[in-house]
């Protein structure tokens, strides 16, 4: 599964970090930008913050080494390591997700023995944010029955 432009874009902010490349990333990342509009700045100047830490910025060019593409692939697990995975697993995904698309979660799905998708409607990829009630009632519903096995 090639990498996504808006995810080429996100990860371009590493190599040029600022306030604006990051402002474009965090409007990728939502699907309605009108949910976090009076939020974007103080977002913005957190996230690039954080990102431009020295220990953060070794960490991801350890975990993210140029060609990006290849990086990339390097990160899918093949079917036959996905289908060795017995524990239950819960997948949130936002079906307008433009940064790794809900085909990606069906993948995973097809190869986890134990999986649950949950793909959520007009939501991109901050389920837990912009879906906030959802994801949270989900995440407490599966891990009680995870409690009770």
């Amino acid at each position: 599964m090639p990498a996504t432009p808006e995810l080429a874009r996100i990860w371009g902010f590493y190599r040029d970090p600022t306030a604006a490349a990051m402002k474009s990333a965090i409007r990728m990342l939502a699907y309605d930008e009108g949910f976090i509009a009076d939020r974007l700045d103080g977002i913005t100047e957190s996230r690039v913050a954080a990102a431009t830490r020295l220990e953060v910025a070794r960490t991801f060019a350890a975990m993210f080494p140029e060609p990006f593409d290849v990086a990339v692939l390097e990160l899918i697990l093949p079917p036959t390591l996905l289908e060795r995975i017995a524990h239950k697993i819960l997948i949130l995904h936002g079906i307008q997700d433009r940064v790794v698309p809900l085909s990606g979660s069906v993948h995973l799905i097809d190869h986890l023995p134990d999986a649950t998708l949950l793909a959520v409607p007009k939501c991109s990829h901050w389920v837990q944010i912009e879906c906030a009630d959802l994801f949270h009632a989900e995440v407490a519903r599966f891990l009680s029955q995870e409690t009770t096995r």
